[in-house]
C-alpha cells in the first residue's frame, strides 16, 4: 500500500503466492488481487487494509478488470484459458467460466459497448465477451380489434414486439419454434384459437402472428385473451393480449 501523495510505502498486505493483477471497486471500496500461484482472488477491505476473503477461480489467474455497469470482476485465468466472473455484491463466482484463447493475460472492460476484452498471448488473439444478461426478453403485443360481423374473416392478427431486457435491442430471427400462443379465454361457445403462421414484421424485432379458430370454426362475438411466451436460447419473455370481435 503506497501513499499517493508522498509515494511512500505505508504497509505490506500479505495475500499469498504470486500476486499479479490488482483492481479497485469504487462501489464497495474493496481491492481485488489475483493470486497466480494459488488459483484465487484476494479481497482487501479498503478501510482496514486487511484481506477479508479469498475467492477460488480458474487456474493461474493473472489479471482482472472491474465491470462498473454490473458491479463485477472479470478474471483472466491464464492456465485454464477462460474468464471467471465475480459478483462483487456477494464476492462469489457466478456462472460458468467463459472459454477464450490460449493463455489469457490482459483483460479490460468497455463501459460503452459493455464488452470485456481479453488478450490471449499464445494464440495471438483478442476475445470479446458480452457482459449483458440474456436471461430476459421484453415482450409486448397488440391484437386486431374487429368491428364487423363475426365469422367473416378466417384469420386475425397479433403484432408482437420482442427486445432484449437489458440493452433494449430488437430480437430478430424468431419463428414458430420460439413463439407460443395459447387461448386463455374465448367467448361462450367459441373454439380455442391456433396459430396459422408467424412472420417477421416490417421493423426489426416485430412479428405478425396469424390466428384462426381450430377445426375451421367461426369467430364468435366477444373477447379473446391470449397468453404468449417467447424463447431465444436461454432468454425468456411473456405477455398477454386481448382481441375483441363484434
Amino acid at each position: 500500500m503506497i501513499n499517493a501523495t508522498t509515494n511512500m510505502i505505508l504497509n505490506d498486505i500479505q495475500i499469498g503466492t504470486n500476486p499479479e493483477g490488482v483492481a479497485y471497486n469504487p462501489t464497495n471500496k474493496e481491492i481485488y488481487v489475483t493470486g497466480w500461484g494459488g488459483n484465487f482472488v484476494s479481497v482487501i477491505n479498503g478501510t482496514t487494509n486487511s484481506v477479508i476473503k479469498r475467492i477460488a477461480v480458474g487456474t493461474l489467474p493473472f489479471n482482472l478488470a472491474y465491470d462498473s455497469v454490473h458491479d463485477r470482476m472479470y478474471v483472466a485465468d491464464s492456465g485454464s484459458n477462460d474468464v471467471s466472473v465475480i459478483d462483487c455484491k456477494t464476492n462469489t463466482v457466478i456462472g460458468t467460466p467463459t472459454e477464450v484463447g490460449d493463455f489469457p493475460l490482459g483483460v479490460a472492460f468497455d463501459a460503452f459497448d459493455k464488452n470485456v476484452y481479453v488478450t490471449n498471448s499464445r494464440s495471438n488473439t483478442v476475445s470479446a465477451i458480452s457482459t449483458l444478461d440474456r436471461g430476459k426478453l421484453d415482450v409486448s403485443a397488440s391484437a386486431q380489434q374487429n368491428t364487423t360481423t363475426h365469422g367473416n374473416m378466417p384469420l386475425r392478427s397479433i403484432i408482437l414486439s420482442v427486445s432484449d431486457d437489458e440493452d433494449s435491442q430488437p430480437v430478430t430471427g424468431l419463428g414458430s419454434l420460439n413463439i407460443k400462443v395459447n387461448s386463455e379465454k374465448v367467448p361462450a361457445g367459441a373454439a380455442p384459437v391456433e396459430v396459422q403462421s408467424i412472420a417477421p414484421g416490417g421493423l426489426p424485432g416485430f412479428y405478425r402472428i396469424e390466428l384462426a379458430p381450430i377445426a375451421s370454426a367461426a369467430w364468435l362475438s366477444g373477447e379473446y385473451v391470449f397468453s404468449i411466451s417467447v424463447t431465444n436460447e436461454e432468454a425468456r419473455g411473456q405477455t398477454i393480449s386481448n382481441m375483441f370481435v363484434r
